[in-house]
């Protein structure tokens, strides 16, 4: 009888002990990629004297510039495509296949931590303009940024392991956040929607900085 009840008591304790502990792995891996975001951007930034007009109008230079920051070990720019998977379904790490982050004109690179980042220009010129970012009514949005936190490994899904960013001229920030682009939370980050859906899960990033940690999973 006491081991009936014991393995009942099991039965109910330890799926959800399961399900916390992969919510903090998943919170945790997100806020090492945010920091490591907003570092590796001022870095950047500081190197453009603080300017990203007129220092944005090649992605692959971009992204190498990023690529050197972050010591990354693999590259996949658009002369790459061949190298770096089906040009419509994300990329390969050294000869692996993936998943989708995004087809072109994405462009990827791998990190030495296992992370894997996704870049897309906004803008229709190196001047950051007519990307649909604004404040103020202006223009300001430069770069959007997808991160994966364990590239290689599932779930592959927008608010688990991926997670919206971006740079617009006054620096870094993370999609769900008051201004971004997806800064309605509960429209863009929710359980009363499959977070597989192309958009809902793109404000998780945000929500989890807003929310004090992952409240939707």
């Amino acid at each position: 009888m006491t081991l009936a009840v014991i393995g009942v008591i099991a039965d109910l304790t330890i799926p959800t002990m399961m399900a916390s502990y992969q919510k903090s792995v998943y919170e945790t891996s997100f806020r090492t990629a945010y920091s490591d975001f907003v570092q590796a951007t001022k870095r950047y930034m500081l190197s453009k004297d603080n300017k990203l007009v007129n220092n944005m109008g090649d992605i692959d230079n971009v992204m190498s510039d990023y690529c050197e920051i972050y010591n990354c070990v693999e590259i996949c720019a658009s002369g790459d495509r061949e190298d770096c998977g089906h040009p419509d379904f994300g990329y390969n790490i050294s000869g692996k296949e993936t998943y989708s982050m995004g087809g072109p004109p994405w462009r990827y690179i791998q990190l030495s931590n296992g992370m894997a980042m996704g870049f897309y220009l906004t803008g229709n010129n190196d001047n950051c303009e007519g990307s649909n970012f604004t404040k103020d009514t202006e223009d300001i949005g430069c770069l959007w940024v997808k991160i994966d936190t364990n590239a290689l490994e599932g779930p592959n899904k927008l608010g688990y392991d991926q997670y919206k960013f971006g740079v617009h001229r006054e620096g870094p920030f993370v999609e769900g956040t008051p201004g971004s682009f997806y800064d309605d939370i509960s429209e863009y980050c929710t359980m009363s929607k499959n977070l597989d859906q192309d958009t809902n899960g793109r404000a998780c990033g945000g929500r989890i900085l807003l929310k004090g940690g992952i409240d939707y999973l």
